[in-house]
């Protein structure tokens, strides 16, 4: 997809374990771009290390630091209880080193043979 002929400030797209849209940041660097759907997927992620609520966690927190373009990561529930945990597991991965965090995603990558 080539879209130099146009000067686009804002992109939204779907960003989650299973979409293949990390290029778009590099195509597009001085284009801000908001992720949607970060945690769609999570009923179906399988790990033997993590629990649902840290895996919500990991994945926010990727996409945030992935994320370089000062865009939004969007995610949403209509249980408030799942909303606080998941922003309490978002902050629990902050202590986490850039390399960390990338071997735990891969981990899951790996889990679920992706």
């Amino acid at each position: 997809m080539q879209l130099s002929n146009y000067d686009i400030d804002f992109l939204q797209y779907e960003n989650n374990f299973y979409s293949n849209s990390d290029s778009l940041i590099e195509q597009y660097p001085y284009t801000k771009h908001n992720y949607h759907s970060v945690l769609k997927y999570i009923p179906l992620i399988k790990s033997k290390q993590f629990s649902t609520n840290e895996i919500a966690g990991l994945l926010l927190n990727n996409a945030v630091r992935k994320n370089s373009s000062g865009g939004y990561v969007l995610f949403s529930t209509t249980k408030k209880e799942r909303l606080i945990n998941n922003l309490i597991e978002f902050d629990k991965c902050n202590t986490l080193s850039l390399s960390e965090l990338s071997n735990n995603i891969s981990t899951l990558y790996n889990q679920n043979n992706l």
